[in-house]
C-alpha cells in the first residue's frame, strides 16, 4: 500500500513537461511562418514592380501618342503657313512685275491677289503693304487704304518676319484670325510686306483633344 502511494504520488514525465511533445512541431511552425512572411514580402515586391512596369508602359504609350499629336500639329501648321504665305509671296511677285504696289491701282492689285488666293479656307485674306499703300483682299472683297490698319501697326518695327496678335475676322466676327507677314519688294525700288490672315480653328480643336489626353495622363 505504501509503495502504491509512493509511486502514485510521483508526477508522470508527461506531466512535468507538458509542452515537451510539442517541441519539434512548434519549432517547425516558426520556420514555416518565417517562410510564409518571406513569400508574402516577395509577392508584394513582385506586384509592386509589375504595377510600376505597367504604369511606365502606359505612360510611354501616352507619351508616344502625344508626340504623334505634336508632330501632326507641326506638320499641319507648316502646311497652312506654306500655303497662305506662298499665295501672298506669289501675289507680291506678280504685283512687282506688273509695276509695283505704287504703280498699280488698288483694284488691279486686288485682282492679282485674289487670283493667288487659292489656299484652303483657313487662309482668310491676303494683303500687301508698304509705307504709303495697303491692299487686303478676301474671296469676296478688296479693302485698300493709304496705310496699314491698326492690327498691322507692328509691321514697321519688325524684322524679316512678323506675327501679329489674334483679331476678329474682318468678314466673320465669329472667327479669330492671326496676321502673319514677310518683308518683300513691292516695286522696282520699294519694299514692304506680304502676308495673310490665318484661321487656326481646326488646329485648336486638335490641340484641345491633345490637352484632354495630357490631363488623363496626369491623372
Amino acid at each position: 500500500m505504501l509503495l502504491r502511494r509512493f509511486f502514485g504520488s510521483q508526477p508522470r514525465p508527461e506531466a512535468s513537461r507538458p509542452f515537451a511533445s510539442f517541441g519539434p512541431p512548434l519549432a517547425l511552425s516558426w520556420v514555416l511562418l518565417a517562410y510564409a512572411a518571406l513569400a508574402v514580402a516577395a509577392g508584394t515586391a513582385f506586384a509592386a514592380l509589375r504595377i510600376h512596369a505597367d504604369y511606365m508602359e502606359v505612360m510611354q504609350n501616352e507619351d508616344d501618342g502625344l508626340r504623334g499629336v505634336t508632330a501632326a500639329l507641326t506638320r499641319a501648321t507648316q502646311a497652312m503657313l506654306d500655303d497662305g504665305m506662298g499665295d501672298a509671296l506669289a501675289g507680291a511677285s506678280e504685283v512687282r512685275t506688273a509695276g509695283g504696289l505704287d504703280g498699280l491701282s488698288p483694284r488691279a492689285v486686288g485682282l492679282v491677289l485674289q487670283r493667288q488666293l487659292t489656299g484652303g479656307d483657313y487662309v482668310r485674306a491676303l494683303f500687301l503693304a508698304d509705307s504709303g499703300r495697303f491692299v487686303l483682299v478676301s474671296r469676296t472683297r478688296v479693302v485698300a487704304g493709304g496705310s496699314p490698319p491698326g492690327y498691322l501697326a507692328g509691321l514697321t518695327a519688325a524684322g524679316q518676319s512678323w506675327v501679329g496678335s489674334p483679331l476678329r475676322d474682318p468678314e466673320d466676327p465669329a472667327r479669330w484670325v492671326v496676321p502673319i507677314a514677310r518683308r518683300v519688294r513691292t516695286g522696282p525700288a520699294t519694299s514692304g510686306w506680304a502676308g495673310a490672315l490665318f484661321n487656326f480653328t481646326e488646329l485648336e480643336q486638335v490641340n484641345r483633344r491633345a490637352g484632354n489626353v495630357a490631363s488623363q495622363q496626369g491623372l
